[in-house]
């Protein structure tokens, strides 16, 4: 009797609970997540009013009827408590959304966390060029995508293509279909054979060259339709059923894959291959194939000798020299070894040039033959200094000090009568232009102007 009033009295005892609120899920804006607050969302109430509540109960979708409250055992957390029926603002009336939480980390291979309930798609799942049999008819519904055939970018519309020519009149035989370069299906069939139990992958057609395969089909004498069950299909996908190289991406395949129209360079010509190149040692050239995965070594001799000048001999246009070349003669047989050589190049923009406070013209050109440094100048404008200077890109290397006169010297607006001087210092790559050979200063204002040409000796590399 005690139990029995104790458990009567615990059942009478009044309960409180709070008054629910209804709302829809997300803000004036349309978004859902509270920022910087997980397992928050908005919910807008009918008085316009924008509140932030826990949820862990439903499928945070915008618009979705809710109701929000506090829950007897957490009764200090506003939260979402259930889906009610009710009028989107935004979406269907009175339609309830099925109570469950965001929760694909668990189908999420790995994920961290979550990852314990994974599903593993089949290749069937996915849509892009998937091949799809019509209720009806021995036909297939490509689906669309985008795909790279040919060098080019196509857009696969999506489209139907029908079977039903490719049914053999007795037996059965496999028919493969594809994607050609115009972005529609085809078909090619293989060779027929009398039973289902004959058939095997070497009756696959081959791709065809510049094509891209997406399936293959089994067609048979009186086929209606194209079965696809749990027990038994009549469709093989091979849009990515295992690894393999994509040949029908090359225009031109040999049989390894490998394109057959590409410009190899070979040690001998293949009859497979239509545009290969065949390596061979010229004059005064040598191979050295060390064989299979191994090195090929090219020499050449560096000097050509020339051992009898009563047998060869050079004369009018019989032989010519570019002029990058220098001959030499070393006993009675002469060598042509190659000179290195500078074009004739402009430098007065590069140049650091002293004496003068603006310009009227400036030239300063150079070129080099071997070690040999050749330069021409012409430099005129309004002097600012007593002297004039220039520099050179290559260091004058003679061993000793070089005076030479100038063409033509301007100082303070008249022409000189007498030849100027300039300054080669070895070592140095600054050029010193003087008034007179005396070394005569220039006027520091007025015409000034030099002009000449010279060259010298220097060993640093071009």
């Amino acid at each position: 009797m005690k139990a029995k009033k104790r458990l009567r009295t615990q059942l009478n005892k009044y309960q409180r609970f709070g008054v629910v609120i209804p709302g829809t899920i997300g803000d004036h804006i349309h978004v859902i997540d509270v920022p910087g607050r997980a397992n928050y969302i908005y919910v807008s109430l009918s008085n316009g009013e924008v509140i932030e509540a826990f949820n862990n109960r439903v499928s945070p979708i915008l618009d979705l009827p809710v109701f929000v409250g506090y829950d007897p055992k957490e009764p200090n957390l506003l939260q979402v408590l259930s889906v009610r029926s009710g009028y989107a603002r935004y979406g269907d009336g009175g339609v309830s959304m099925p109570s469950v939480p965001e929760h694909h980390e668990t189908h999420e291979w790995m994920a961290n966390p979550g990852g314990n309930d994974v599903v593993f798609a089949q290749l069937r799942q996915f849509m892009p060029l998937r091949p799809t049999p019509l209720s009806t008819g021995v036909a297939l519904n490509i689906y669309r995508s985008v795909g790279y055939l040919n060098n080019q970018w196509l857009q696969f519309t999506g489209s139907t293509i029908d079977l039903a020519p490719f049914i053999p009149t007795t037996g059965t035989r496999f028919v493969l279909i594809y994607e050609g370069a115009d972005g529609l299906p085809s078909a090619t069939a293989g060779t027929s054979r009398d039973s289902y139990s004959l058939l095997g992958m070497d009756d696959i057609p081959q791709p065809i060259p510049g094509t891209l395969p997406i399936a293959v089909a089994r067609v048979y004498f009186r086929q209606q339709v194209l079965y696809e069950t749990n027990d038994y299909t009549d469709l093989i996908d091979l849009r990515f059923p295992m690894w393999h190289d994509h040949p029908q991406y090359v225009t031109g395949t040999s049989a390894g894959g490998a394109p057959s129209d590409a410009q190899y360079v070979t040690l001998t010509n293949d009859a497979t291959l239509t545009q290969e190149r065949a390596l061979r040692a010229g004059t005064r050239i040598s191979l050295n194939d060390t064989g299979a995965n191994g090195d090929i070594f090219v020499s050449a001799q560096e000097a050509l000798p020339i051992y009898d000048d009563s047998i060869f001999m050079v004369s009018g246009s019989a032989i010519s020299f570019d002029d990058d070349l220098e001959i030499s003669v070393t006993g009675s047989i002469v060598y042509v070894n190659r000179v290195d050589t500078v074009p004739w190049t402009p430098y007065h923009d590069d140049s650091n040039i002293v004496g003068w406070e603006s310009f009227t013209s400036k030239y300063i050109y150079y070129g080099r033959l071997g070690n040999k440094v050749l330069c021409m100048f012409s430099i005129a404008g309004t002097s600012n200094a007593t002297g004039v200077t220039f520099t050179l890109p290559y260091t004058v290397n003679n061993g000793f000090n070089v005076t030479l006169p100038v063409a033509l010297v301007q100082d303070s607006g008249t022409i000189q009568t007498l030849s100027g001087r300039i300054d080669l210092v070895n070592g140095s790559a600054t050029i010193t232009v003087y008034k007179t050979l005396a070394a005569g200063a220039f006027t520091a204002s007025g015409a000034k102007m030099v002009r000449g040409e010279f060259w010298y000796y220097t060993t640093q590399a071009p």
